[in-house]
C-alpha cells in the first residue's frame, strides 16, 4: 500500500485544510489528552500509516489462514 507524505496531504487538502478522516478536532482531542505533541499534518501522516500497516497486517494474516 502506498504511503502518503505530509506534502501530499497538504497539496491535496491545503495547509490550512484538514483530512476528511483524521480531522483537526480529533487531533486537538489527542493533544488535549497529551496523547500527541505532533504537528497536525505529521499526526495525519502517522495515523494514515498506522491504518495502512493494520490493513496490510490483516491482509497478510488472511493469506496465511488460507
Amino acid at each position: 500500500m502506498q504511503h502518503e507524505s505530509i506534502q501530499t496531504f497538504i497539496d491535496k487538502y491545503t495547509e490550512w485544510g484538514e483530512h476528511p478522516v483524521y480531522t483537526s478536532d480529533k487531533w486537538k482531542a489527542e493533544v488535549n489528552k497529551n496523547v500527541t505533541r505532533q504537528a497536525y499534518w505529521v499526526w495525519v501522516e502517522v495515523q494514515n500509516q498506522r491504518e495502512l500497516d493494520e490493513a496490510e497486517d490483516a491482509m497478510y494474516a488472511a493469506e496465511c489462514d488460507i
